[in-house]
């Protein structure tokens, strides 16, 4: 069902696949919460806002369809860094950030586990993107509100933002390169970045219009990262808005060689492929 979401957004049916995310996270959350698959459902959970994601010295706390799953660092974060990413991202767009990045703003590192998610957290690309949110990223990983959001400070954040995107970018080419597999729209990884949405979601639900507009000027205007920024923004506005809009991948017959001509790969977002 997260793929069949995934190809909804993708073919410009957003509310077909924000339905599809919300039967995923009912039926997930009906499980007794031991058995909730942390990463997975604080992604889903997050994008329609029906779960929050807080990260805290205590662990990781879930919370979905009234229950609250409390998951320690070692169990669930032990912890590869896309992990990690995905559960920032998944912070970034549950709401106030002091609390759902308290592990950030007031560590605790008093055992071993703890001293583990902060690690693994406090490195992840996500969290350089904070200085967009109105947080200081300290050398030492712990972040501080800032008073002072002007264009200066929030600079590293912009960057950040950016270098996600183009990291985005240079996956959806490697993709691309199997031609065969990318005509048949079964690429060898997911080709929506939900962790990058998330991203998106929480600058648009916390900053607003004018801060995903920005990114994607930062963006330029040459190459796939643009295109992709673009696309990116659009969705995190519909699925705000809660409409479909004018975007996405349409689908047309292959050619005739089974492959796609090469001009049918030069885009993702704005090009077609079955």
């Amino acid at each position: 069902m997260t793929e069949a979401a995934e190809l909804a957004f993708l073919s410009n049916r957003t509310s077909d696949a924000m339905s599809q995310i919300k039967s995923v996270v009912v039926e997930l959350s009906e499980y007794n919460e031991e058995l909730w698959p942390t990463v997975r459902l604080a992604l889903l959970g997050a994008v329609n806002k029906q779960a929050q994601t807080e990260l805290t010295s205590e662990g990781i706390l879930l919370r979905c369809g009234g229950k609250t799953k409390r998951a320690t660092w070692i169990a669930d974060a032990k912890i590869a860094d896309h992990a990690a990413g995905a559960l920032v991202a998944a912070a970034l767009a549950s709401g106030n950030l002091d609390q759902t990045l308290e592990l950030l703003a007031r560590p605790n590192r008093g055992s071993d586990d703890i001293t583990l998610g902060f690690i693994a957290v406090m490195k992840t690309a996500e969290t350089d993107v904070l200085p967009l949110f109105g947080f200081r990223k300290n050398d030492d990983g712990t972040i501080e509100r800032m008073f002072d959001t002007d264009g200066r400070k929030a600079e590293p954040g912009w960057i950040a933002a950016v270098a996600r995107v183009q990291d985005y970018a240079a996956r959806v080419r490697v993709l691309r390169t199997d031609r065969i597999r990318w005509s048949q729209m079964r690429p060898r990884a997911p080709l929506l970045d939900w962790t990058l949405l998330l991203m998106f979601l929480g600058i648009r639900r916390s900053c607003g219009k004018k801060h995903l507009d920005e990114l994607v000027r930062r963006c330029g205007t040459d190459g796939l990262a643009p295109k992709l920024a673009t696309y990116l923004r659009d969705l995190a506005n519909e699925i705000e808005g809660g409409s479909d809009g004018n975007r996405g991948i349409r689908p047309k017959p292959p050619a005739p060689d089974g492959y796609g001509s090469a001009k049918r790969y030069q885009t993702m977002p704005t090009q077609t492929y079955r």
